[in-house]
């Protein structure tokens, strides 16, 4: 029995207690496996070109490019090339986009009519103003048009839009220059005058009405801007209004007036509008 119990000791085999009490050698480590989880990458599909024209060479649809952010852009963006996209490739991608790779018949179209489909008329009329395109039409119609110029694009030949000067909003306006001919004296010398009397004839070469100052379009007041915002939603399905609709609407209604930057404050009174009216 103690020699077994000599040999279960030697052999380690038994419990720590059955251990020798030195123990010669290096102590065997176990190795550690690190618990990872691996995530595939999601593989984007290469765009090889489309038949038609970039879109960033049809000098309306770059501009209109170049003017709004990428969060604007995102819904083309996605018809385009079937991702969202981030915002560093967004404007990129769009300006290099020249067409659908598949035709009319296929699948793939198919599908881009039916989710087209989902968005009401509004919806489809940012898509419309982005490529240059006319509102005017049935649903259908827009959702045709679309497609059709997306399949092959090409410059409808519509001017891009100039770039309006930005107004003082003091309402302060500039003096007009006088002009130097009024009301010039004019010195005759009477030849009747036998005592050589000077006269003077003063005639007023210029209409007091053709002084016309140069009108400046005063920009309007936050307040003014909250009213038009309001006078917009009133009444109106929220369901079937986004905010660069009424944003555009907002723009109208003050023409000459350059609202670029007040836009987020346009935005966040549609948000303030909806937010009491629910």
């Amino acid at each position: 029995m103690a020699a077994a119990t000599d040999s279960k000791g030697m052999g380690g085999e038994g419990g720590l207690y059955d251990q020798p009490l030195v123990i010669q050698g290096k102590r065997q480590r176990k190795t550690v496996e690190s618990f990872s989880i691996e995530h595939e990458a999601k593989a984007v599909a290469k765009y090889d070109g489309g038949k038609g024209t970039k879109l960033g060479d049809i000098p309306y649809t770059e501009q209109y490019i170049t003017r709004h952010s990428a969060v604007d852009l995102k819904p083309l963006h996605k018809l385009c090339l079937d991702r969202p996209g981030n915002k560093l490739e967004i404007k990129k991608n769009l300006r290099e986009f020249s067409g659908f790779t598949f035709h009319k018949e296929s699948d793939q179209y198919k599908k881009k009519k039916a989710s087209l489909g989902k968005l009401q008329k509004n919806g489809l009329g940012e898509f419309l103003d982005i490529l240059g395109l006319h509102r005017t039409g049935s649903k259908e119609e827009l959702i045709e048009r679309i497609l059709d110029f997306l399949l092959e694009p090409t410059d409808t030949g519509k001017a891009p839009t100039a770039k309006k000067r930005k107004k003082s909003s003091s309402g302060s306006r500039k003096p007009s220059k006088t002009s130097s001919g009024s009301k010039k004296a004019k010195r005759t010398e009477s030849s009747d005058d036998e005592d050589g009397n000077v006269s003077f004839d003063e005639n007023e070469d210029d209409d007091p009405n053709e002084n016309d100052e140069d009108d400046e379009i005063t920009a309007p007041t936050d307040d003014e801007l909250k009213q038009a915002v309001t006078g917009l939603l009133k009444g109106a399905d929220l369901s079937s209004v986004t905010n660069n609709s009424v944003c555009k609407q907002v723009f109208e209604k003050f023409p000459g007036v350059d609202l670029t930057t007040k836009k987020d404050f346009i935005k966040s009174c549609i948000q303030k509008s909806v937010a009491s009216s629910s």
